[in-house]
């Protein structure tokens, strides 16, 4: 097992991402203030893209257990005040996470 150290991390600066988003377009668009107060938040992508073998392979090497453990982080962290487009999209992040399944499907029927 690799853990999940970084993907939690990647998970989690996508979710900020996410939260800083939706407060900016509450109001249908975002501001040149709003663009600013956003731009720590993307920084974050960087390490994203950085450390993204790293993040692979710990999202290949998922258990229930890890996979569990993101759900309940990512879902801790993210909130959005439109709750119908919050679960929507963690209900993505969910099947996201159960793509590692589907995966090691592929690889044994191959």
């Amino acid at each position: 097992m690799s853990g999940i150290d970084k993907l939690q991390e990647a998970s989690l600066t996508l979710a900020k991402i996410g939260n800083g988003f939706g407060s900016a377009l509450e109001d249908g668009k975002i501001s040149w203030l709003e663009w600013i107060g956003l731009t720590p938040k993307l920084f974050g992508l960087i390490s994203i893209v950085k450390e993204r073998n790293e993040i692979i392979v710990q999202f290949k090497d998922l258990d229930e257990v890890e996979k569990e453990t993101l759900r309940a982080a990512f879902k801790a962290e993210f909130d959005l005040k439109d709750d119908a487009l919050e679960l929507i999209i963690e209900k993505c992040y969910n099947i996201i996470l159960d793509l590692s399944k589907l995966i090691d499907l592929f690889k044994k029927t191959a």
